[in-house]
């Protein structure tokens, strides 16, 4: 077998095996962890909380938990082989997509009236240059699953319109487990509906009958989809999923609490992912009007709907950055077939094999990371840069118990970490369990602490009073400066640990006087530490070497300690 024969093979190859080193990082999503906690009680008491278990401030208050099913097969991952393995369901489904989108790919060209191999070299540069605009999203969170049933949905409807078959029951199951998954489920919906309605449209409006669906074929596809969407009501909280989506959708509107839902008009959006976006919609525009005429007689084949649903998914990635993925997914078909068009083949071929490896080499040397993500890092392995590990040692190591001020980003790894006694104040759940009202108080109070209430008291010593705080955990970042430095001030409070990650006050009292005699009157040089990390599994070593031979956690451990003791410090002076 010679270098000419088995290149394309080759580049296949390259391409999936881009998509699993881009599942080798560290875990650094502080969303992880409670959603690990929360399939580990599920499996502990054998149901689903249907009220707040995990925060003492909104215990016992209604909770629609829809990925119950999803955080289940993340606490057995997370049991059997370390969190550090969630990776590996990450892996599972982006390879999964990857199969969809070259499926649904294959569909189009055949819209077109042309046949397209399922791992054309086209195909598998659009696929390249989807994984880098993904790379953002690749985290093992579980929006991965409605990644995937968004992939399978996109198949389905263009198999359908092709080939109308039986396939088309697939959808029944699929929404059913959508919907115990991942909330984005409505995103499901929203296409069937947008599927049907228009293929009932152009049944109508349509005169050539070469261009539509025979009514029969209708009529199944509409039966199909109402026990699809009937099919959500099988989940713990029953027919109250049939509106879940419009409540998830008006959470959407006032939840300002997290940069993901930056939409289009706010710099933040401009990132990585969106710039991949942009370059695969010029690919399907100038695919689509470079040839215009025949294009036509494309979308006719192709079908309303398809064509609809391309808006839509463009429209719902314009409101929110993390949103990209599905912009990628639905333009991966048109895109892969423009450059099939436009470059020859073996050029192609030669293309992907080379930038393949070049991508490979960027993902496991680090270098793709410090360019263009520079909070992610290859290797399974937990970040020990963006967990409080070392906080939650001291924790556990001193006993220190009571009600703990944290902030919402390191309460999910003390939730997990500290179970089952550690309760919550605010966690990455956000309006799905507390009230806007609330986390707008708190959000301002590490920004204000000290801003004066109409009781004359200031912000935090409001929420102090309330809650009688046993300590204080903050982030080490810069939007915390001033509840850092307003703490580092209080007479009631005294800072006892604090590495690169974040600081640790405990509240002047009996119960903590020996801990704050110990560590309290040490000078800042002493109490700042190196990150804490937690051992990583033998075979996850193992996997971080195969995929990348020249890997080592020690180059990760190179971390400037005394810089950021210093940046400490700036913060808490000024």
């Amino acid at each position: 077998m010679n270098l000419k024969s088995s290149l394309p093979k080759i580049a296949v190859g390259i391409t999936f095996a881009v998509a699993l080193i881009l599942c080798v990082k560290h875990i650094g999503e502080p969303d992880v962890w409670w959603q690990i906690r929360t399939g580990e009680y599920v499996l502990e008491h054998g149901e689903v909380p249907k009220v707040d278990v995990f925060s003492y401030t909104y215990n016992g208050d209604p909770w629609i938990n829809v990925k119950w099913f999803t955080e289940v097969v993340m606490a057995g991952f997370s049991k059997v082989l370390g969190p550090e393995f969630l990776m590996l369901q990450q892996a599972i489904a982006l390879i999964l997509m990857c199969l969809l989108m070259f499926l649904t790919a294959k569909r189009y060209a055949q819209f077109a009236g042309k046949s397209l191999k399922l791992f054309h070299p086209g195909a598998l540069l659009a696929m390249l240059l989807v994984l880098i605009g993904m790379s953002f999203r690749i985290n093992g969170r579980p929006e991965m699953v409605s990644h995937v049933f968004t992939c399978l949905y996109l198949y389905l409807m263009a198999d359908y319109r092709y080939k109308p078959g039986k396939r088309v029951f697939i959808f029944i199951p699929a929404m059913m487990l959508w919907a115990n998954m991942h909330e984005a489920f409505g995103v499901g919906v929203v296409l069937l509906l947008l599927f049907n309605g228009l293929s009932w449209t152009e049944f109508f409006i349509q005169k050539k009958d070469a261009y539509k669906f025979e009514k029969k074929n209708l009529i199944r596809l509409s039966v199909t989809s109402a026990a699809a969407i009937l099919a959500t009501a099988i989940h713990p909280s029953g027919t109250k999923m049939l509106s879940h989506p419009f409540e998830i959708y008006g959470q959407l509107g006032d939840n300002k609490f997290t940069s993901e839902l930056f939409g289009w008009s706010n710099p933040e959006f401009w990132n990585l992912g969106s710039f991949m976006a942009l370059i695969l919609f010029a690919c399907c525009l100038i695919y689509m009007f470079r040839d215009f005429k025949a294009k036509k007689d494309f979308a006719m084949r192709a079908g309303l709907a398809l064509v609809v649903i391309f808006m839509a998914l463009t429209y719902l990635t314009l409101q929110a950055y993390r949103n990209v993925p599905f912009f990628l997914f639905v333009s991966f078909p048109l895109a892969a077939l423009f450059i099939a068009e436009a470059i020859k083949e073996k050029v192609l071929t030669w293309v992907v094999v080379v930038g393949g490896l070049l991508l490979y080499g960027s993902i496991g040397s680090g270098k793709f990371y410090e360019s263009v993500l520079p909070l992610e890092k290859y290797g399974l392995r937990i970040d020990p840069s963006r967990n409080p590990i070392g906080a939650s040692n001291f924790i556990k190591e001193h006993e220190i118990g009571g009600n703990g001020f944290v902030d919402y980003l390191s309460s999910s790894y003390l939730l997990w970490d500290l179970a089952p006694d550690y309760k919550t104040y605010i966690d990455l759940r956000d309006l799905d369990v507390f009230e806007g009202t609330f986390m707008d108080n708190i959000l301002a109070s590490y920004v204000y602490p000290a801003r004066k209430l109409q009781s004359g008291k200031g912000l935090f010593q409001t929420l102090d009073d309330l809650d009688s705080f046993n300590y204080v955990l903050m982030v080490n970042k810069a939007q915390f400066a001033p509840i850092l430095k307003y703490l580092n001030k209080s007479k009631k409070y005294e800072l006892v640990y604090t590495d690169l990650s974040t600081s640790l006050f405990l509240k002047r009292n009996e119960e903590n006087a020996a801990i704050i005699e110990q560590y309290g009157n040490l000078k800042m040089d002493q109490k700042f530490q190196p990150h804490a990390s937690r051992e990583t599994p033998g075979l996850a070593k193992v996997i971080n070497k195969i995929f990348w031979p020249f890997y080592s956690e020690k180059d990760y451990q190179k971390v400037d300690y005394e810089g950021g003791k210093q940046v400490l410090k700036q913060m808490l002076k000024k």
